[in-house]
C-alpha cells in the first residue's frame, strides 16, 4: 500500500501562497496546486471542499499581502476572482 502524503497546515498555506503569487488565481489550476503541495487533487478537495476559491481565501486570511498579488494578476486578465473581492 502506498504511503499517504502529509503536509502541515502552515507548509500547505505557504506552498499555496507561492503558487498564487507566481501564476495568479487564473493560472493556479488544481493540477498545479496539487503538484506544488505534493498532495493529490482529492486530498486538496478534502481539505478545501470549496475548491480553489477556498484555498485562495485561506491564503489571504493567513497572508493578507497575497491579496495584492492576486488583484494585480486578475486586473491583467480583466477578471477578479471572487476570493479577491473582499
Amino acid at each position: 500500500m502506498a504511503r499517504r502524503a502529509t503536509i502541515e497546515d502552515d507548509d500547505l498555506i505557504c506552498k499555496l501562497t507561492d503558487v498564487f503569487r507566481n501564476v495568479g488565481y487564473d493560472g493556479a489550476s488544481l493540477a498545479v496546486l496539487a503538484d506544488a503541495t505534493g498532495l493529490k487533487k482529492a486530498s486538496l478537495y478534502h481539505r478545501f471542499p470549496g475548491g480553489k476559491e477556498q484555498m485562495a481565501e485561506e491564503v489571504f486570511k493567513a497572508k493578507p499581502g497575497s491579496a495584492t498579488m492576486c488583484l494585480r494578476r486578475s486586473r491583467a486578465t480583466r477578471r477578479r476572482p471572487s476570493a479577491c473581492r473582499r
